[in-house]
């Protein structure tokens, strides 16, 4: 997804890596919907 990594913070790398998949996942099922 787009806004994937956009945060360098080593923090915040897995909180965003796991929306990301959430978002990624989310925008297929969506798509296989419609």
């Amino acid at each position: 997804h787009m806004m994937c990594g956009l945060r360098p913070a080593p923090a915040e790398c897995d909180a965003d890596a796991h929306v990301c998949a959430s978002v990624d996942f989310f925008l297929r099922a969506y798509a296989r919907r419609h």
